[in-house]
């Protein structure tokens, strides 16, 4: 599976996503995919077409501060994650992740544009030597 932006993956049909969740202090979370209830730390399957879409919801609820660490996996040969927090401007916070299938061959060449190096990105060049002895109008100082 790809990351494509924040909180949205693309992948093969019926590829295995696992959602983990881990939420700090006495707080309490519900994961909804496709509005489902399915408890902490699901693992279900992309669905078989490409276009098919499957969304997943994760809420927070708890005291200012409280937090839940989300770990999606596996994303980019690895894994992705996500911070809920309760603040005070947020006090039941609410992430709403995507995932999109793809065509094999699409993720195929998503995966060679991404191993590509990117163009225009390059190495700065090493900074000129400073010149001493002389004004920034280039005049010998006297």
């Amino acid at each position: 599976m790809r990351l494509l932006q924040p909180r949205t993956y693309a992948g093969q049909p019926h590829e295995s996503v696992t959602v983990d969740t881990e939420v700090e202090g006495g707080g309490r979370i519900t994961v909804l995919v496709d509005g489902v209830d399915v408890g902490e730390d699901p693992v279900f399957q992309l669905k078989s077409n490409p276009g098919d879409e499957t969304q997943v919801r994760i809420a927070l609820f708890g005291a200012v501060g409280e937090s839940c660490v989300v770990q999606i996996r596996e994303v980019n040969g690895g894994s992705d994650g996500d911070l809920l927090l309760c603040q005070i401007s947020d006090p039941a916070p609410v992430h709403f992740y995507r995932f999109i299938v793809t065509a094999p061959r699409a993720i195929a060449a998503l995966e060679r544009v991404a191993a590509s190096p990117q163009p225009g990105i390059e190495r700065a060049a090493p900074a000129a030597p400073r010149r001493t002895g002389s004004t920034p109008g280039g005049r010998k100082r006297r």
